[in-house]
């Protein structure tokens, strides 16, 4: 037998020694008796027990590589490497902070950087802490005694909720997150639903694309021996409606769910009492609206809620609901002939603050193949308006028209709103048919008197001189645009119009007084995307139309200062304007000598315009 290789010369020897100083005894014990407390002690029982055990292997190649990896010693200063790695990093400062200061860098991350089997499956999620728990065995130590992150996700790995379930403890209330889709292997509803502590169950919410699923959920989501206590928040999206019989499978008694502030439901529905509701979102409710109105009768509480795609149906008598501030009707109908906004408060008694959201028409579906929108709807939807805004002394005061949309919306903006005193939005698309000609009906200055601020989220077929013949009293007019190709020359079509007049078709003078057209306008607010392109190049659209702007507000000026009793603009504010500051200086002379007052804003022009948002509101609120 050929002499033994020496496993370390002397050398070697000593510096193992040294870098293991008072770990173990002599190493000549063999790798049983050597401690694994890091890379270098890993590698060197690692190399131990292989070497032992290829000393009396007959497998010489493998002998031959090993010796020849040992001579190199790229492995052993590979383990050095990791050793003085993992030992800088537990004298790293952020080693040493606080559990508590660490789980607050954890949250942070919690929404940014999802877990990767959730981004594979095609969902965002809030499982991001968790990958901290790889980074090292001292982080992971701290998210093991952290219940509340784990409590705060239960479901969201449908295979781990055993897990999730023992590490949040016994005690912290759950919140359920489940995506189950017709592609997942994982799970089911029943199996999960089943093996959840309903009683500690704060806040759930469920997307389920399989039928069977939403059937058993319908079913089995509170029963005699299983109820929500203390839940708080309940979202169920359900990609399909249920079937007949699904829905007479339901339970039929009302069950009490005394702590529920915000229901947030997509074809799906099951009758509760729910005394504390403040928050409501139902999206194609497959029960009649009569059957939810009388379980809404038991929720005084309600402030908040949004309509869409319902169908309503005569009721008894209209629903009080006394504490309601908000209402979003988006695409809604009636079973009865005629407008449901001309119907709608034979449904329910509304407040005489509520704040509107009303969208009329959208886009035709399966579901909806027949939902179309006439000029009646929205005349209706604006009488609705208008009637209960006069309620309040407040009038409609704010359109907003929205080319590339298929819908007209009437809305009511928050309170803060930093436009005098305005408080309904009127949002009128699908400008190609009823709206427009609506629009140019000889009685629209009359219908729209009332408008003082004209919001425009530009496409490049919108009529601007039908659109501001027919509102002869807006003050404000804000411009955005849908930044591409093309967005110039929208611009400057808007601007254009605003040199034009309109004679007036009803006086008996042969030689009618020239209208402008806005003649009470006074202030611009637009977005300047398009404006800042091309700085350098004179011959870009950037450059036209920075210069038709120019030339569009000095025309008006002169023919304001002729004109009795038309104002001229005296306010013009530049939005998304940090390249105008930077790089268009001398533009901003020129527009100074025509209008007295240029502001340049970095935020959106569409900052202040929104109403309520419901749906993240009861998405955020307590999760």
């Amino acid at each position: 037998m050929s002499e033994r290789p020496s496993l370390e010369s002397k050398s070697q020897a000593s510096a193992v020694a040294r870098l293991n100083g008072p770990v173990g005894k002599s190493s000549n014990t063999g790798a049983s008796r050597v401690r694994a407390d890091g890379p270098l002690d890993s590698f060197l029982a690692y190399t131990r027990s292989t070497s032992n055990w290829l000393l009396y292997s007959d497998n010489l190649a493998a002998r031959a590589k090993q010796s020849k990896q040992l001579t190199s010693g790229a492995m052993y200063f590979r383990a050095l490497s990791l050793e003085m790695s993992t030992r800088a990093n537990a004298l790293a400062p952020v080693s040493r902070l606080p559990k508590e200061i660490l789980l607050m860098i954890f949250a942070i991350f919690d929404d940014e950087e999802p877990y990767p089997s959730l981004i594979r499956g095609g969902r965002g999620g809030n499982l991001g802490w968790m990958r901290y728990g790889h980074v090292c065995k001292a982080w992971r130590v701290v998210l093991l005694g952290a219940p509340h992150f784990w409590a705060r996700n239960v479901a969201a790995l449908p295979r781990a909720l055993p897990a999730f379930l023992a590490r949040a403890g016994p005690t912290i209330p759950l919140h359920i997150r489940s995506f189950i889709s017709s592609q997942s292997r994982g799970p089911n509803c029943e199996a999960l639903y089943s093996r959840l502590p309903l009683e500690r169950v704060q806040f759930m919410r469920w997307n389920l694309s399989r039928m069977e699923d939403s059937a058993y959920l319908h079913r089995n989501i509170v029963t005699p021996n299983r109820d929500l206590p203390i839940l708080e928040g309940l979202e169920i999206r359900c990609s399909d409606n249920p079937d007949q019989t699904t829905l007479s499978k339901r339970p039929h008694h009302r069950f009490l769910l005394p702590n529920l502030r915000a229901l947030n439901v997509n074809r799906f529905y099951v009758s509760f009492a729910m005394p504390n509701l403040t928050e409501l979102f139902l999206y194609r409710p497959p029960v009649p609206m009569s059957e939810i109105f009388d379980d809404l009768r038991y929720s005084p509480s309600l402030r908040y809620v949004r309509f869409e795609r319902c169908r309503f149906s005569p009721v008894k008598s209209p629903l009080p609901l006394p504490c309601l501030e908000f209402l979003q009707l988006d695409c809604c109908d009636s079973t009865e002939d005629g407008s449901v906004y001309d119907l709608f408060e034979t449904y329910l008694t509304l407040p005489a603050f509520i704040q509107l959201d009303i969208i009329v028409g959208g886009g035709s579906d399966e579901d909806d193949p027949e939902l179309l929108y006439t000029e009646h709807d929205i005349l209706a939807a604006t009488r609705l308006c208008t009637r209960l805004s006069a309620s309040r002394t407040v009038a409609l005061n704010i359109l907003t028209l929205d080319g590339n949309a298929e819908q007209m919306c009437l809305s009511c903006p928050k309170d803060d709103m930093n436009i005098e005193v305005s408080k309904l939005v009127a949002r009128i698309c699908c400008l190609d048919s009823p709206v427009e000609r609506m629009l140019g009906m000889t009685v629209a200055p009359v219908l729209f008197r009332q408008i003082t601020v004209l919001d425009v989220l530009i496409d490049p077929w919108m009529p601007w001189d039908v659109v501001y013949a027919a509102l002869p009293n807006v003050r404000v007019l804000r411009l955005d645009l849908y930044h591409g190709p093309g967005d110039g020359v929208v611009l400057r079509g808007a601007f254009d119009s605003l040199t034009r007049n309109l004679a007036n078709k009803d006086s008996d003078d042969l030689n009618p007084t020239p209208v402008l057209l806005l003649p009470k306008l006074n202030t611009i607010s637009m977005s300047c995307e398009s404006l800042c392109e091309t700085w350098r190049d004179k011959r870009g659209e950037g450059e036209e139309t920075r210069q038709t702007v120019v030339r569009a507000l000095q025309i008006r000026a002169d023919l304001c200062a002729v004109s009795a009793g038309t104002p001229r603009i005296q306010t013009l504010r530049l939005h998304k304007a940090k390249d105008i500051q930077s790089n268009g200086g001398a533009w901003l002379d020129q527009l100074r000598e025509v209008v007295p007052f240029v502001e340049c804003v970095d935020a959106d022009v569409w900052n202040d315009t929104c109403g309520w948002d419901l749906q993240h509101n009861i998405i955020t609120s307590g999760w």
